[in-house]
């Protein structure tokens, strides 16, 4: 898009949609705009807009560039979303939020969440079949630390959607899973269905799967991997 943009608001398009990508190079696009007079502002809130869904993947580098929109930017309104996003950062480190997740799956003419949750849809029966198509999930968290899944699907009801990430573990090892959700959950864990409690890493890569249904209203979850006294597990990592 920024090979075909020729004018300054073409590219403030791209600078605030950015964040729907939310990876290491958009947020080394956003920040090449940032001594641009005519897109500085544009470009410094489309760094902490990406930081927002990138820093769960990498703290360090996001906290970084948090930190410079804080002390450089021209408006307050970049400085404040920066600060959120470090308070965030700070609030649910635990919680895990990278993930892709399918589209969002109804009946139609069902008004019955519980049924459509019940219903078996394509990606339950193949979660590596390559016709699906995997968008990335926004952290926008509401209250008690739940990803608001509204944010990324829109105001939908009587609906489900898989969301999916990968964990890494440098050693086998057990872990506690939690989640709470509005309104109703199940997972996967390489591919066996698991539930809350003590779950098995293995050693190096694990693809964890989630299916989240919504009933009516809103439409949310947290889910950590924890152990057993609560804290964090401080080894893992979590990609999309």
């Amino acid at each position: 898009a920024l090979k075909l943009a020729q004018r300054n608001d073409e590219i403030k398009l791209i600078l605030g949609g950015l964040h729907h990508a939310g990876t290491g190079r958009a947020l080394e696009i956003a920040e090449s705009y940032l001594n641009d007079p005519a897109l500085k502002a544009e470009a410094y809130m489309a760094v902490a807009k990406v930081a927002n869904v990138f820093c769960w993947q990498d703290r360090p580098r996001a906290k970084a560039a948090l930190d410079r929109v804080i002390a450089e930017a021209p408006s307050n309104s970049s400085r404040n979303q920066a600060r959120a996003v470090l308070r965030k950062m700070n609030e649910f480190k635990s919680v895990i939020a990278l993930w892709t997740g399918t589209q969002a799956y109804s009946l139609p003419g069902v008004a019955d969440g519980n049924r459509v949750f019940q219903t078996v849809f394509a990606p339950e029966r193949d979660f590596d079949a390559q016709d699906i198509v995997w968008r990335i999930v926004l952290p926008e968290f509401e209250g008690g630390g739940k990803l608001d899944l509204e944010k990324t699907y829109g105001r939908i009801d009587y609906c489900c959607a898989y969301l999916r990430c990968t964990v890494h573990s440098p050693v086998y090892q057990k872990v506690r899973l939690t989640w709470t959700v509005d309104d109703l959950m199940k997972a996967w864990l390489n591919g066996e269905s698991v539930n809350q409690g003590r779950i098995q890493l293995r050693q190096g890569v694990n693809t964890f799967v989630v299916k989240v249904g919504d009933h009516g209203g809103g439409w949310s979850f947290r889910c950590e991997m924890l152990n057993a006294d609560g804290s964090p597990v401080e080894n893992l990592r979590f990609e999309r």
